[in-house]
């Protein structure tokens, strides 16, 4: 359904860094739930209109979003957080 990232210039520096390593990680999880992510926190849709969007249940967006979140912190690190740490080092 959603075959590619949307194209955002990062509102800062920090985001920058980011940017791709999050672009990454997003395109590296399993279709459904990229598509859940990009539902959810992209294009802000709620639980309940991402559900409608899928065919699946709420119960189901919640399981994988809450997945691909786990997913993405193992990729990234805590984010931001960890690179200002490394960077002081």
């Amino acid at each position: 359904m959603l075959d590619s990232l949307p194209d955002d210039v990062p509102a800062n520096d920090q985001d920058a860094q980011l940017a791709p390593d999050l672009t990454e990680a997003i395109a590296a999880l399993g279709e459904e739930d990229r598509n859940v992510v990009l539902l959810r926190l992209y294009y802000g849709f709620d639980t309940g209109e991402t559900a409608r969007l899928l065919g699946m249940t709420r119960d189901a967006v919640r399981g994988r979003l809450k997945r691909a979140r786990k997913i993405l912190r193992e990729a990234l690190g805590d984010g931001p957080r960890d690179r200002a740490a490394e960077n002081s080092i």
